[in-house]
């Protein structure tokens, strides 16, 4: 009401007659501004959005509610691709980098052969020799995870900065975050268990075939 006098007003003598008070009010929709938290997942919105909806319509003042629910769902679908190919390239990665660290020991083991057969000659067991270079895989790794972490932190703000100041849909926007530390942690225990353990495998294989054929 407020909207349509103001309005009626700057019109002043070229409103009269022109439309009634109540056709004017009719004309300006009014809107509910809701504001929900940025972890609410799209299929959670759409859900709070539909109740919202559901007990607005049972107001005897309210005509038809609208919120937008196509977009949501477009937003939904998205958010799963992306989701899907993310868990794609993450094996895809892990898979190869997982290869590429067993060629790099196969590499180092070969490198350090003469190293390895003193070692035997001087009665060292396999496990010494084994710790040897997990060591140096221990610190290789979490050198690496931490520091890809980092980049990934970095690139992920100023990404959401760039974003943020561009024309970007709010919901899409405020759906965009990274691993909360609970989340980062478990991803990077994950990976370092996953390496570290096809690491060991490597370089007991290639002792022991080193050994073997030091012996024949």
């Amino acid at each position: 009401k407020q909207a349509g006098a103001a309005f009626q007003d700057s019109l002043k003598e070229f409103s009269s007659g022109l439309i009634s008070e109540d056709e004017m009010i009719d004309l300006i929709p009014e809107t509910l501004e809701v504001e929900l938290s940025a972890r609410v997942g799209l299929t959670d919105r759409e859900a709070i959005f539909k109740a919202l909806a559901k007990e607005l319509k049972l107001q005897n003042q309210i005509e038809e509610v609208s919120y937008s629910a196509n977009w949501l769902k477009k937003f939904e679908l998205v958010d799963n691709i992306l989701r899907s190919i993310g868990l794609l390239v993450f094996f895809i990665l892990l898979c190869s980098i997982s290869y590429l660290i067993a060629l790099m020991v196969r590499v180092y083991i070969d490198d350090s052969k003469q190293e390895i057969e003193v070692y035997s000659l001087l009665g060292t067991t396999r496990w010494s020799i084994y710790k040897l270079f997990l060591k140096d895989v221990f610190i290789f790794l979490s050198a690496s995870l931490l520091t890809s972490f980092g980049l990934l932190f970095f690139l992920y703000l100023y990404i959401k900065n760039r974003l943020s100041t561009s024309e970007f849909s709010a919901i899409a926007f405020e759906n965009i975050r990274f691993l909360n530390f609970s989340e980062a942690m478990f991803v990077v225990f994950a990976l370092f268990v996953f390496i570290y353990l096809n690491s060991f495998i490597t370089i007991q294989n290639s002792v022991n075939k080193l050994n073997q054929l030091s012996n024949d």
